[in-house]
């Protein structure tokens, strides 16, 4: 391997040794640049273990894979598993390579620049990308799914927005729920396809190792955390939810390919960005596109510091009833007023 590719694998598995003055001249002799021996230095020193932070027992992991394996023969969708080292990927035999290669991306990503619980991440009992081919095969595979295990998508007592939900998931082109993500193809052009990949296991791994999705939509900083995913792929993002609400016309929001930057920065500009403590307490039923922008250069700003971001993560889980504002003060010791100064001096360090 060259340099570049073992300081790659370093960063991505662990290091197994310490980094001490002699190592560092070593490694410059066998020809390592400056750039590759930081890289060295920064990564773990412990093994990275997928499905390590998990709070789901091993058991709970095998009954997973077996409800998407039980409802993908249910549903008579033709596709196979195929996995990463986190993922399985349920996909026809052709196009299986072709989407499992942007997982693998994200992967890597989260292996190198992020730190625990985001390092080791989930397990491919826990995290499932079904890719159906057109929309019937997605709907055959939401049906399956709804008959043998509906009940953990209904709110208790209230059968009308129970069936409003099924009805409306049916009517879109992807589903995102906390261990998998069903995908009609057919609905998408390539690029959004793509990208609703990437988001899903994205949604996943905030879903698995910071809290659970609500039926009806995600907070602002789990997009914000879907739409880095997505730009650590692909260089930016685009992707915004359905937002279903029972009584009320499900939105779909209008994607688009502007610069999400711009936005931000033009109300940041004219003091019209929106105050983070109302942010933090947003969801996709109220998100519109400075919002989603908004949240996604946020978490941005959060992630400049992997292990706090981490801890954050692990913060959030918790579920003592704070709220995401407070949990980011515990972990950065960043008040609003203080973290609304550092968002926007990191918002306005990017323009072009």
């Amino acid at each position: 391997m060259s340099p570049e590719e073992i300081a790659d694998k370093v960063a991505e598995r662990g290091r197994g040794f310490e980094m001490t003055a002699d190592a560092t001249r070593k490694l410059r002799s066998l020809g390592f640049r400056p750039a590759q021996v930081d890289i060295i230095k920064d990564a773990s020193d412990e093994p990275l273990l997928p499905g390590k932070w998990l709070t789901t027992s091993d058991s709970q992991r095998d009954e997973t894979y077996k409800e998407i394996e039980l409802v993908t023969a249910r549903s008579g969708a033709a596709i196979k598993p195929i996995q990463s080292q986190h993922v399985t990927l349920w996909a026809a035999k052709a196009v299986q390579q072709m989407y499992l290669s942007d997982v693998k991306k994200l992967e890597k990503f989260f292996h190198t620049k992020c730190a625990e619980p985001i390092r080791s991440g989930l397990d491919t009992r826990s995290t499932h990308i079904v890719l159906l081919k057109d929309h019937a095969e997605y709907e055959a595979w939401a049906r399956a799914m709804f008959n043998l295990f509906g009940e953990q998508f209904e709110q208790k007592d209230n059968p009308g927005a129970n069936a409003h939900v099924r009805e409306e998931l049916l009517k879109l082109s992807a589903f995102y729920w906390w261990d998998f993500c069903a995908i009609s193809l057919g609905d998408l052009s390539s690029d959004f396809a793509h990208r609703h990949v990437v988001c899903g296991l994205g949604g996943m791994y905030f879903s698995q190792l910071a809290k659970p999705p609500q039926i009806f939509g995600f907070g602002s900083l789990e997009t914000g955390f879907i739409n880095g995913a997505e730009t650590a792929v692909f260089g930016s993002p685009s992707i915004m939810f359905s937002a279903i609400a029972y009584g009320v016309q499900t939105r779909h929001p209008d994607a688009g390919r502007q610069d999400w930057g711009l936005p931000v920065r033009q109300r940041m500009a004219t003091n019209r960005a929106t105050p983070l403590g109302e942010l933090l307490q947003m969801d996709t039923a109220k998100m519109l596109q400075p919002h989603y922008a908004e949240a996604w250069m946020l978490v941005e700003l959060l992630n400049k510091q992997p292990a706090k971001f981490g801890e954050l993560l692990l913060e959030i889980r918790k579920g003592k009833g704070g709220s995401d504002l407070e949990a980011i003060e515990k972990v950065y010791g960043w008040d609003e007023k203080t973290l609304t100064k550092k968002w926007r001096a990191y918002v306005m360090a990017q323009r072009n």
